[in-house]
């Protein structure tokens, strides 16, 4: 801290020079521990008792090492028995390098110390996991991890595993992404699960199967991950979850069900969509415009585990007709979205699937 580099306090003595060989500096402990000069006989204890305070820096102080010519540092001493005990006024600064100077005669006795950083207090945890259903498709292709704070990363796969009921890991869940799946803030991680072990027909699916099996249960574990001050996360955080049969059906939009509000209300348009999506999908493919097209302004939510799709409007709800835009790269829980499933089997008739935008038409009344 800057202030500790203008503050100047003198630990002095008056120290005749052939009791030189007794004395001992020991160093602070913490950052409001003295610094302690021992070894002093009773005739130079009497010697410093008589100076005038002004005098002692010319004999023993504590100085900020710099580059440069500093002042010594500010504090108060006291005289105990043998020993000269110095006090910062300020304290210590952890980190930053103190050099003792006792000063006997010509000679001089020194000691550099350095007191070590005071831990912080770990405060990041993770806050939500998603999806946040206890009960997950066999074909389950992302996890999306929040915390409370910015995190480092670069350690994800080492911290973040997926563990059966019975204690084992499931070795190589997740496809390893490089660079690793962050949003801007650094406070969202996407984990994937390997696409090579979900598609059948893939080598990877023969030879070792899905990273889940319906019907068993599982554990997302997050480690000590290291945020952006360098702290780990103050606890760990694990979810559990179920696995049901895989889904492969494409998800039929047109049949969500719309339940718009009152007009001149603040009340949410809500939408039923029949089974969970993609949490963060659904906040960015999913609007609202009104009947000449222009945007409706407001927040989206989700509710009953991302099956609720919920829109509170800035501004109160006027009469009238609106559409709900559902953009076809929206993925449910499995990948599968409005223009096509995510493992399609080709021995099997194409699924019917929509091109374009889904428009849902509503009106307030």
């Amino acid at each position: 801290m800057p202030f500790l580099r203008s503050v100047f306090v003198g630990l002095l003595l008056a120290v005749a020079p052939d009791l030189r060989a007794g004395i001992t500096i020991t160093p602070p402990q913490g950052p409001q521990d003295p610094v302690v000069v021992s070894g002093l006989a009773h005739t130079a204890i009497d010697h410093l008792r008589s100076l005038p305070p002004e005098l002692w820096p010319a004999r023993v102080a504590v100085y900020v090492v710099s580059a440069g010519e500093v002042p010594p540092v500010m504090g108060v001493y006291t005289i105990d028995g043998d020993r000269v005990l110095f006090a910062p006024r300020f304290p210590f600064e952890p980190g930053l390098n103190y050099r003792v100077q006792v000063v006997i005669d010509t000679q001089s006795t020194e000691l550099t110390f350095v007191l070590p950083p005071a831990p912080r207090h770990r405060s990041t945890t993770v806050t939500r996991v998603y999806p946040s259903s206890q009960l997950l498709p066999e074909n389950l292709l992302k996890f999306y991890i929040y915390f409370n704070a910015p995190m480092r990363g670069g350690d994800v796969y080492e911290h973040i595993r997926l563990i059966e009921s019975t204690g084992g890991e499931v070795e190589g869940a997740f496809v390893e992404t490089s660079p690793e799946l962050w949003d801007p803030g650094m406070r969202r991680v996407t984990v994937i699960c390997h696409p090579g072990r979900i598609k059948r027909g893939l080598e990877l699916h023969k030879r070792v199967g899905p990273p889940l099996v319906a019907g068993r249960s599982y554990s997302l574990v997050v480690g000590p991950m290291i945020d952006a001050t360098g702290q780990r996360l103050a606890t760990g955080h694990t979810t559990f979850f179920d696995t049901a049969k895989a889904d492969r059906t494409v998800p039929d939009v047109r049949s969500w069900t719309i339940d718009p509000p009152e007009a001149l209300s603040t009340m949410p348009l809500r939408v039923y969509l029949g089974k969970p999506f993609d949490h963060a999908l659904l906040q960015r493919l999913v609007s609202v415009v009104h009947a000449d097209g222009s945007p409706v302004a407001g927040d989206v939510t989700l509710g009953d585990h991302e099956t609720v799709w919920a829109y509170y409007a800035e501004e109160p709800w006027q009469a009238g007709d609106y559409t709900v835009l559902v953009h076809p790269s929206l993925e449910d829980l499995a990948g599968n979205r409005p223009d096509g499933l995510f493992d399609a089997d080709a021995t099997l008739p194409a699924v019917e699937a929509v091109a374009g935008v889904v428009r849902l038409e509503f009106h307030v009344y």
